[in-house]
């Protein structure tokens, strides 16, 4: 495993503008290299080619769920780490940790709270 150096490449995916802006602005004046997508079906193909660091998905979209997603990651290699948000969201703790989430954050949620978790990763956590 590799440790990340600097600032962690991160995905984020979510299906609502008023989301994916604010976190691609906040994250990107912070010196990370963020890449959204406000489509669930492209992340299939993104996932492994690009080498991120954090995986930040929404839970409810549109063809694919955040669920989903995550198996699809998981199942491609992707030993990064993952964040799920969600409004509404009926997993427990356990059912979230043997789905290989790393860290939950409902809606809404301060931004400071979601980069004190990803700068710590980033300065402390082994991934690949």
């Amino acid at each position: 495993m590799k440790k990340m150096v600097g600032k962690a490449r991160i995905l984020i995916v979510d299906d609502e503008p008023h989301i994916i802006c604010p976190l691609l602005l906040y994250f990107s004046k912070r010196g990370y290299d963020v890449v959204v997508t406000n489509s669930s079906m492209s992340v299939l193909s993104s996932v492994m080619p690009h080498g991120f660091d954090i995986i930040i998905t929404d839970f409810n979209m549109e063809h694919l769920n955040g669920i989903e997603i995550i198996n699809h990651a998981r199942r491609a290699g992707f030993n990064g780490k993952i964040i799920l948000m969600s409004a509404c969201c009926d997993l427990n703790k356990a059912e979230r940790d043997a789905l290989g989430i790393d860290a939950f954050f409902e809606k809404p949620f301060e931004l400071g709270a979601l980069h004190s978790q990803v700068k710590e990763w980033a300065e402390n956590q082994p991934v690949c």
